[in-house]
């Protein structure tokens, strides 16, 4: 048994670096596990599955690829990525999977997520996706043009990109509280998730509710962050 994990991948035309080591990871890893999860932020941007790019078709064709070798994909929506839809996701022939998740791996009770669900303490972060995930606004903006919808994702990331820089530490850091309170409701043990983009494996001690293990993936920037969950346990793994 062998389940993969992997986040952040953030590809774009503008990066073949790490387009190239994800189709590699797809060839010579993924093919060969049981099940893979991708835990959001597939791309670095999505405006709707109607982009006619044609790098994210020659990427559907290699997710594809995966349920022909029986590997099943699934999927969960990231902060880029939140507008990647039905119509994509069948191209891809992988399945969308509202957060949090739960499943159990190997005698463990798990709980995936993207990750920005725990950044609390941002409460401007939270206000804004609370409000740019309403469905008649995602609809809305999935009748524009392309062309308006790119002007105004790149304003919007602008925007983000001048805010987050005037941000503390503490507002951006993910809240433990958040998480233990998830990981207590759900009974599980082990959380994983992305979207900070620092790879680690982290114990989580709670007086009253016991040790947990919060497993965050990296991003794909340099190499390929994945988790891998098999008969030998949990690992956190750097692919190139």
């Amino acid at each position: 048994m062998s389940v993969l994990f992997i986040a952040d991948i953030h590809l774009s035309v503008k990066k073949p670096n790490i387009t190239d080591n994800f189709l590699n990871f797809l060839h010579n890893k993924a093919i060969y596990a049981d099940e893979l999860y991708i835990l959001g932020d597939l791309f670095e941007c999505w405006i709707g599955d109607d982009d006619p790019n044609p790098m994210y078709k020659k990427i559907a064709q290699e997710i594809k690829k995966l349920k022909k070798k029986l590997v099943p994909c699934y999927f969960i929506h990231g902060n880029r990525d939140f507008l990647l839809g039905q119509r994509y996701a069948n191209l891809c022939g992988m399945t969308l999977l509202q957060e949090p998740y739960i499943l159990e791996v190997s005698g463990n009770r798990i709980i995936i997520s993207h990750g920005d669900r725990f950044c609390v303490n941002d409460k401007n972060y939270q206000y804004f996706k609370y409000i740019i995930r309403k469905l008649w606004l995602k609809k809305l903006f999935l009748t524009l043009p392309l062309s308006i919808r790119t002007y105004i994702v790149n304003l919007i990331r602008n925007k983000s990109s001048q805010s987050n820089n005037k941000k503390s530490k503490k507002n951006i850091c993910i809240n433990i509280q958040s998480m233990l309170h998830l990981l207590s409701q759900y009974k599980a043990n082990i959380l994983i998730h992305g979207h900070t983009h620092k790879a680690a494996i982290h114990t989580l001690i709670n007086n009253n509710l016991g040790i947990f293990y919060r497993v965050n993936l990296g991003a794909w920037y340099k190499y390929g962050s994945i988790i891998e969950i098999n008969k030998f346990g949990l690992s956190l793994i750097k692919f190139n």
